[in-house]
């Protein structure tokens, strides 16, 4: 994976920042850049609000992207609330895919509108308004959209609906001010675009914005769009309250080795200040991974207490109805919490996975301060052939309860046999240094199993320390 180019402030609009990447990126390059006047207002129908995002588009790159109809490039919306120190996705829309394109210069895109080339040139900025942005027959299912591959299907069926079909879709439930008092609300847009995915330059294609809801729930730009920002970083962002920053959220990219990313926050706090109760809080957004993720796994210390256990995710509507909305399952064992997608990708395709441009929330209590530890995302869709570069899992470093054990290769909370067998199946140098669970003492920079894993097994025989 290419790593997100540096961002550079270019502009202030009320109290947040504009960011965009280093322009002239190699190959196409795009982002959404503003939210090009009013947020678009449908319905509501049986409870449900549906908001349509205007578009300022650029290319920052040095080459031309395509702009098919009803195809590539393709700009899916969402929306978040903060409120009680939790961020939670309450609405995604279907993907608005490209109709015509028009090439004008501005300086977000970058010092000069490249007056050659194909589609959207190089430095160039295109404009839909949100009613343009409405048309049901260009919202692509996200169902008919790759990550990896870039390509947005034009198979999908160009039909039309009632007010909220296929658009942006809240319950009002989620925005009633009685509910949720003094909440902050963001909008993202988030674009899959085949040149740009290409050419690697698909990690700052998601911005978001703040936003106030008026009686009618009505949303209105609150000033500043924070370009290749996704709206993960809202948490962090306006954590303290508007334009606030709250530095005990942290966020960090999680990447699954040749394919996508995960960005995941969290925040760890004492609840209530001085007592001996620990609240922890994570969000995984799925940036975009096709692979998906099927389960998040925290290790847990023997005899810790475990309460207030909870999960958030997304609600699909219309065509993308398909996939399962079935909340994960959170089997609590003697030596890891893990939430679960009630079925796994060879019972059902179409289960609920945190697939890419969504986010995903997990909580619990635990009387156990927290520690660097180890905690895991299992991938949803399998790799055919697998290999030892192709992991189903990714583990990173975060804040848990419990240090985890690596010894405990096989995941069953004792080291074993299977543990020992584990070793001696992968002796030798790691095939991918990313990807060696059985190098437990991550010795030689990770790149082999040796008598010091084999010694390591050994010592923690029957339990962890």
């Amino acid at each position: 994976m290419n790593a997100l180019k540096p961002l550079a402030v270019v502009g202030l609009l009320g109290s947040a920042m504009v960011l965009t990447t280093s322009a002239d990126a190699a190959g196409a390059d795009i982002n959404h850049s503003g939210l090009a006047g009013a947020i678009g207002k449908y319905g509501p129908v049986n409870g449900i609000h549906a908001y349509v995002l205007g578009s300022n588009t650029c290319n920052i790159g040095d080459s031309s992207l395509s702009w098919i109809n009803r195809g590539t490039p393709a700009l899916a919306m969402n929306a978040y609330r903060l409120s009680n120190g939790r961020l939670v996705q309450i609405g995604v829309g279907n993907a608005k895919t490209a109709c015509c394109v028009g090439n004008s210069p501005n300086p977000l895109c970058g010092t000069t509108c490249s007056s050659s080339g194909f589609g959207l040139r190089p430095g160039c900025m295109d404009t839909y308004s949100a009613g343009f942005n409405a048309g049901q027959g260009r919202l692509a299912p996200r169902s008919f959209i790759n990550p990896q591959t870039g390509v947005v299907s034009t198979a999908y069926t160009n039909t039309t609906g009632d007010a909220i079909y296929r658009r942006l879709q809240v319950a009002q439930t989620d925005m009633e001010p009685a509910t949720y008092p003094g909440a902050l609300y963001f909008v993202e847009g988030h674009y899959v675009c085949t040149e740009d995915r290409q050419a690697g330059n698909d990690l700052n294609n998601a911005s978001y914005g703040r936003v106030t809801l008026d009686a009618a729930f009505a949303m209105t730009s609150a000033g500043g769009f924070n370009i290749g920002r996704p709206a993960i970083y809202a948490w962090q962002d306006h954590g303290g309250g508007p334009g606030v920053p709250d530095p005990n959220v942290i966020i960090q990219n999680v990447d699954v080795p040749g394919e996508g990313r995960f960005i995941v926050a969290s925040k760890i706090a004492q609840v209530p200040p001085g007592s001996g109760n620990w609240h922890y809080e994570y969000a995984i957004h799925n940036l975009n991974s096709d692979r998906a993720a099927s389960s998040f796994r925290v290790p847990l210390p023997a005899g810790a207490n475990v309460t207030n256990i909870g999960f958030h995710d997304v609600w699909y509507h219309d065509d993308d109805a398909i996939y399962n909305g079935a909340d994960w399952v959170q089997p609590v064992s003697t030596f890891e919490l893990r939430w679960s997608a009630p079925q796994a990708y060879t019972q059902n395709v179409n289960a609920n996975a945190i697939r890419w441009g969504t986010m995903y929330n997990f909580w619990f209590d635990c009387d156990r301060a927290p520690v660097a530890g180890k905690a895991e995302i299992d991938l949803f869709k399998p790799i055919e052939p697998v290999g030892a570069c192709k992991p189903q899992t990714v583990a990173f470093s975060v804040g848990v309860p419990s240090a985890g054990c690596d010894a405990d290769i096989s995941r069953n909370g004792i080291v074993d046999v299977n543990d020992l067998l584990n070793v001696i199946a992968a002796w030798g140098p790691c095939p991918c240094s990313v990807n060696c669970p059985s190098n437990v003492d991550a010795s030689g920079g990770n790149t082999s199993v040796d008598v010091n894993d084999l010694f390591k097994v050994i010592t923690t025989w029957g339990g962890c320390p």
